[in-house]
């Protein structure tokens, strides 16, 4: 799967994909290492989650690169409307890469 993934990132178009699969199956960190590819082409990343707990147990996992990868942040249903707009500006800035 990475390797499809390395390779469809070398096309110069967008790339919009589903990864799915059994739990534990290795999804996440699939996910993660892809986000560091995109990440080390000076891309911004986003990463959804079904739920609230798995989001914020992802994010906990980019915090300690995050000196390495940049600035990450969570966005889920307790973040409050004034924080959701100052990170949809970061986005639009480029200052938030994953």
């Amino acid at each position: 799967m990475i390797k499809e993934i390395r390779k469809d990132t070398g096309t110069g178009r967008q790339m919009n994909r589903l990864l799915q699969g059994d739990v534990g199956s290795g999804k996440t960190i699939v996910a993660l290492l892809i986000i560091l590819l995109a990440i080390d082409n000076h891309y911004q990343c986003c990463m959804m989650a079904p739920t609230e707990i798995l989001a914020r147990h992802t994010i906990q996992h980019l915090h300690p690169a995050e000196g390495l990868t940049g600035h990450c942040t969570i966005a889920d249903g307790s973040t409050k409307a004034a924080e959701k707009r100052a990170i949809l500006k970061q986005l639009e800035e480029g200052s938030l890469i994953c």
